[in-house]
């Protein structure tokens, strides 16, 4: 008896289907606009910044993605939204309260779909042990992920201070 060839045909076709499946999304159609992309997480952060500063808790947490995840140095994950809605309310409530941000970057994947903000920071605050105003600098890593309803929204954040920088020694003798 002559084996049959084509049980084993459709079964490779169903097996390769699905694959084939997952490059068609970044394949088919029009090319994702990586720039506009780019261009909407920039806007969402400037509008993050800015809402912060004017301590503005609903705007400065209102691109967060319900499952967002705050990873903050020295503190515990903050599992949701409404975590990081409740730190932020704290943090507004301190008059020294400043945030600036420099050498920002946006990688987009090529689906359009990830984009990973990055950026340095300098943090105004009140040193709750000398109660006077400090100012920490370090990294700041924003993961946003296109939502069901089309929107791009921060699934995680990752805020990594750095050391304070050391300053020069005093020369002996004067200047």
């Amino acid at each position: 008896m002559k084996k049959s060839t084509l049980m084993p045909m459709v079964a490779a076709a169903c097996f390769l289907t699905p694959l084939a499946a997952c490059g068609t999304a970044q394949t088919s159609g029009d090319a994702v606009d990586t720039a506009a992309v780019a261009d909407e997480v920039q806007l969402s952060v400037d509008r993050t910044v800015a809402a912060f500063v004017a301590r503005d808790v609903a705007g400065s947490t209102d691109n967060l993605a319900d499952d967002y995840v705050g990873i903050f140095h020295g503190q515990p994950n903050g599992v949701g939204k409404a975590a990081e809605v409740a730190i932020t309310t704290q943090q507004v409530a301190d008059p020294a309260l400043n945030l600036t941000v420099d050498n920002q970057s946006i990688d987009v994947a090529n689906s359009g779909d990830l984009a990973v903000y990055s950026a340095t920071y300098a943090y105004d605050f009140t040193n709750p042990d000398t109660a006077k105003v400090a100012t920490e600098t370090g990294n700041w890593i924003l993961i946003f992920k296109r939502q069901a309803d089309g929107s791009m929204k921060v699934v995680k954040g990752i805020v990594s201070d750095t050391p304070a920088p050391v300053a020069a020694p005093e020369k002996e003798g004067g200047a």
